[in-house]
C-alpha cells in the first residue's frame, strides 16, 4: 500500500520516537512537534503521521473510509453495519414477538423495519422509521435503546397473516441500503405427542408446559420413545387414538384436547365491491378459530338479502343480476361460541343510471311572485343536473337561481327558483340528470294563478309589502268614507 500523502507547512526536522506502550496510550496529549494518529476501529491498524502542529493530513483507505487529522485530532468515519438481528422465530397465534436489530455507525441514517413480499415488492409493508411506528395497526410498536442502538419491533396478538420475512434496513441513499432478515412463522396448527411410559399414558404439547391433568406433561421431541404417535391438526381439536402392536389393544381412545380460539376474519375475505347494474357479484368471507367458525350474512337494518330472507349461511354469497336495490352494507359474521364473534362490514356499490322524481307535476303562482320547482335524483356515480325551458338550458341570472346539493351518497336534490314570474315564464320546465350509465328527466308545469301561493312568496319582504298595502288600503277607505259623509251634508 502506498504511504499516505501529507499536505503540510514546512516540516520540522525533529521526529519523535515512542515505545509500543506509549503508542497504545491514546489518552496522552500529542506532542506539538510530532503527532501519532491511532486508527481505532478502522481497518489498517495503527499508522504514524509526522507533521507540524499546524499540519492537516488526509489518509485515503482502499475501503473508502476517510479520516482527517486536523490540529492533532483524528476523526474516523465508519461505514454503518447491522451488528445483530433476531434469529428465526416460530410462535403461536395470539402470542407476542420481539424482533431486535442492532446497528453501529448509523446515527446519520434512517433505520426502518419492513415486512417484505417475496412475490411482489409493491406489497411490502413499511412498519417503522427510526423510533416511530408508521403502520396503522396498534399491534405494532417500536422501541429504541440508545445505549445499544437497538431497534426492537414488537408485534402483539399475532395472527397467521403476520407470518413472513421481516427486514431491518439502513437507508444509505435513494438506491442503496443495508438489510438483514428474520423470518417469523405464526403456527396455526397444533401437534400432540402421545406415548406410554412406565405404565402411564403421557400427552405432550409442543407449545405448552402443561396441557392439563395430573398425568399430562410436556415431552420434547427428542425424548419421545416408541411406541408413539405424533398428530398435527389445524383445527386444534384432537381425538387421539394409538395403534399398538398386534399384541396390544388396536386403538385406545385417550381423550379430547380442546383449545378455544375466538374467530378472526381472514384477510382474503371481501372488503368492498363496485358493480354495474345487471352484473353478477360474489362476496366471500373466511375465518379462523376453534371450534371452526360458522359464517352467516346479514344486511344493514336487517333488509332482505338478494337470496331471500334476512340471514344467509355459508362462506360465499352470490348476487346475480345486481340492481340498485342490492347496494348497501353487508355483514359477514363469524361465530363459534367463543367470545363475541367477529364481523366485517362489506360495502356493495352498484352503478346505475339516474332516476328523477318530483313532488308535484304542476305548480301555480301569480305574476311578479317567486316560485320554487323541486326535483330529486337517485344515481351512482353522482350525476350532472340541468334545468331546461322549451329545450333551452337555464343558468343562474336575474330571472333564475339553480341549487344542487347531495342529501346522501347516491341522492341529489335540485331546486329551480323563478324570481319574479313574468308572463313568458309560464310553461313546462324539465329537470334532467345524467351520468355515464344514462339519463332521466321529469317535466314540471308552471301555470298562472290569481292568488299568491305561499311559500315561497310569503317570505318576510313579501309579508312587509302585504302589510304596507293593507295599511294603505285602510287609509284610502277612511278617506273615502269621510268624503262620502262630507258630500252627503251638502
Amino acid at each position: 500500500m502506498a504511504p499516505p500523502i501529507l499536505h503540510t507547512l514546512p516540516e520540522h526536522p525533529a521526529r519523535s520516537t515512542r515505545t509500543a506502550a506509549e503508542r497504545d496510550d491514546t489518552s496522552r496529549p500529542l506532542s506539538s512537534r510530532s503527532h501519532q494518529a491511532r486508527d481505532e476501529g478502522c481497518s489498517g491498524g495503527i499508522r504514524s503521521i509526522v507533521a507540524s502542529s499546524l499540519a492537516i493530513a488526509t489518509v485515503r483507505r482502499p475501503s473508502g473510509l476517510d479520516r482527517e487529522v486536523c490540529g492533532g485530532q483524528v476523526s474516523c468515519q465508519q461505514s454503518p453495519v447491522i451488528s445483530y438481528i433476531s434469529k428465526e422465530m416460530v410462535v403461536g397465534i395470539g402470542d407476542t414477538v420481539d424482533l431486535q436489530c442492532s446497528v453501529q455507525y448509523a446515527d446519520a441514517y434512517p433505520i426502518i423495519w419492513v415486512k417484505t413480499s417475496t412475490t411482489d415488492p409493491s406489497n411490502n409493508l413499511f412498519i417503522s422509521s427510526g423510533s416511530k411506528a408508521v403502520v396503522p395497526d396498534q399491534r405494532f410498536s417500536i422501541r429504541h435503546d440508545e445505549g445499544s442502538n437497538t431497534y426492537t419491533l414488537q408485534i402483539t396478538k399475532l395472527q397467521e397473516t403476520d407470518s413472513g420475512l421481516y427486514q431491518c434496513q439502513i437507508i444509505l441513499g435513494p438506491t442503496s441500503k443495508l438489510s438483514s432478515n428474520v423470518y417469523v412463522t405464526v403456527r396455526g396448527d397444533l401437534c400432540i405427542y402421545v406415548l406410554r411410559r412406565g405404565g402411564r399414558w403421557m400427552w405432550g404439547h409442543e407449545r405448552s408446559t402443561y396441557v392439563g391433568g395430573a398425568d399430562v406433561r410436556v415431552l420434547p421431541t427428542r425424548t419421545l420413545l416408541m411406541p408413539e404417535v405424533v398428530i398435527c391438526d389445524t383445527i386444534h381439536t384432537l381425538l387421539i387414538s394409538l395403534a399398538w402392536f398386534a399384541s396390544h389393544i388396536q386403538a385406545a381412545v385417550l381423550g379430547i384436547l380442546q383449545f378455544l380460539v375466538p374467530p378472526i376474519i381472514s384477510d382474503n375475505s371481501t372488503r368492498s365491491v363496485i358493480a354495474s347494474t345487471g352484473q353478477n357479484i360474489t362476496l366471500e368471507c373466511y375465518a379462523t378459530g376453534h371450534p371452526t367458525p360458522h359464517i352467516s350474512w346479514r344486511r344493514e337494518n336487517n333488509d332482505l338479502l338478494p337470496t331471500g330472507g334476512a340471514v344467509y349461511r355459508g362462506n360465499i354469497l352470490n348476487i346475480f343480476n345486481v340492481s340498485k336495490n342490492d347496494r348497501g352494507t353487508y355483514y359477514c359474521i363469524a361465530d363459534n361460541g367463543v367470545g363475541n364473534g367477529a364481523r366485517r362490514n362489506i360495502g356493495v356499490e352498484v352503478e346505475f343510471a339516474p332516476v328523477v322524481s318530483v313532488d308535484r307535476p304542476r305548480y301555480g303562482q301569480a305574476l311578479q311572485n317567486p316560485m320554487d320547482l323541486l326535483c330529486h335524483i337517485e344515481a351512482f356515480p353522482s350525476p350532472s343536473v340541468v334545468w331546461l325551458k322549451d329545450g333551452y338550458q337555464l343558468n343562474d341570472n336575474q330571472y333564475y337561481r339553480i341549487s344542487i346539493f347531495s342529501t346522501a351518497e347516491e341522492f341529489t336534490d335540485s331546486t329551480l327558483r323563478i324570481n319574479a314570474i313574468e308572463k313568458k315564464q309560464y310553461g313546462n320546465y324539465s329537470c334532467k340528470a345524467l351520468n355515464k350509465l344514462g339519463s332521466d328527466e321529469k317535466i314540471i308545469e308552471l301555470y298562472e294563478t290569481v292568488n299568491v301561493i305561499c311559500p315561497p312568496a310569503c317570505d318576510k319582504s313579501y309579508q312587509a309589502a302585504a302589510c304596507h298595502l293593507q295599511s294603505l288600503s285602510a287609509s284610502v277607505l277612511v278617506l273615502l268614507s269621510m268624503l262620502c259623509a262630507l258630500l252627503a251634508k251638502h
